[in-house]
């Protein structure tokens, strides 16, 4: 009843009018690509991503490109980019899962 109230009396309310911890905490719910993606979809997002405490890699959940070879540089590209642009927020969980390749050892090892 009082949600129902509630949504009655603002209609208009969106995503947006939640506080940035309630947002932060349905984003640990997604992989970290997909947690990145969300900064796209307004000025209140963009920010967002970089400081979730749970973050997850996963190589086979990852877009395709052609040849292979091309997706597992992207996809190392965008785990240091990741890494990088967070400020320096605490991390509770860190989840890294990929196809290891001699060639990125000068990732894995930095």
């Amino acid at each position: 009843m009082e949600a129902t109230a509630i949504a009655h009396r603002n209609p208009n309310r969106t995503l947006n009018d939640l506080p940035d911890e309630i947002l932060l905490h349905i984003l640990t719910f997604f992989p970290t690509l997909d947690a990145v993606q969300t900064s796209l979809i307004s000025r209140k997002w963009r920010p967002l991503w970089s400081r979730l405490r749970f973050l997850r890699f996963s190589y086979e959940h990852f877009p395709l490109n052609e040849p292979p070879s091309d997706n597992r540089d992207f996809f190392a590209e965008f785990v240091d980019r990741a890494l990088i642009l967070r400020p320096h927020h605490p991390i509770d969980h860190f989840s890294l899962s990929f196809i290891y390749h001699p060639f990125f050892g000068l990732h894995v090892a930095s």
